[in-house]
């Protein structure tokens, strides 16, 4: 990281994936630089646990700056515990975003064997929307090993008045769609592009969710990208 820090260099595409010995070696402004390169991807292990643990110890105050690239973490010193381990990745998140790091982040949550006391965050962020449906979809499967964002969490969101979906049922997910596009006319490509930091849901969720859609006549679809199925520049008309 200091390397890079140093060259001033162009990056040729690249994944970066972060996993640092403790939290005090990771610079936010580093995750911005390499953010701002083009084609770049990080996957950054945000060890939230030790961070909650440490957060209130005066002398951690410069490291905390460094990692969060504020003092915003002020802010969440007199949150319980618990809830503070979600705002902190929370911030983090926020921060990534809000600075123009990345437009699309999303946290997956790794946890014991109980999926109940959280070991750390894996921290997916890039400009790219690609790059976010293949990486939701990976961890999606992979749900075995990690917890994602089940029913347990909150949905990570800075779209605060609309709907939190915290599971996978698709009722949800339609009536989601139905009140977010009302009479509206989108590409299958733009429904998942404005919608996919508010639910945990991911590509087939939504195809299935679409398709029943349109067998009960509450939108119609005008293939374009596709034949029977639902993909790219297919057309969805809301009612």
């Amino acid at each position: 990281m200091d390397k890079f820090e140093k060259s001033g260099k162009r990056l040729p595409p690249s994944f970066f994936f972060i996993d640092p010995f403790g939290y005090t070696g990771v610079n936010f402004n580093t995750i911005k630089r390499i953010l701002h390169q083009p084609k770049t991807e990080v996957f950054l292990n945000f060890i939230v646990r030790d961070v909650n643990r440490f957060l209130k110890l005066k002398h951690q105050e410069k490291n905390m700056n460094t990692l969060f690239g504020n003092d915003k973490w002020k802010d969440l010193l007199a949150i319980n515990d618990k809830e503070r381990q979600t705002a902190l990745r929370d911030l983090y998140v926020d921060n990534l975003i809000e600075t123009g790091a990345a437009k699309y982040v999303w946290p997956f949550r790794v946890c014991q064997d109980d999926k109940r006391i959280t070991l750390y965050y894996l921290i997916y962020a890039t400009n790219n929307f690609k790059g976010l449906d293949i990486m939701k979809g990976i961890m999606y499967n992979q749900n075995e090993y990690f917890a994602y964002l089940g029913p347990d969490e909150h949905v990570y969101q800075f779209s605060k008045n609309q709907l939190k979906l915290i599971d996978f049922n698709q009722e949800n997910l339609k009536n989601y769609l139905l009140k977010t596009y009302s009479k509206a006319k989108k590409t299958y490509e733009q429904i998942k592009e404005e919608t996919y930091m508010d639910t945990v849901c991911i590509d087939k969720h939504y195809r299935n969710a679409l398709k029943e859609l349109e067998k009960e006549k509450k939108i119609t679809i005008k293939r374009v990208s596709s034949r029977t199925g639902l993909k790219g520049d297919d057309i969805i008309c809301f009612e």
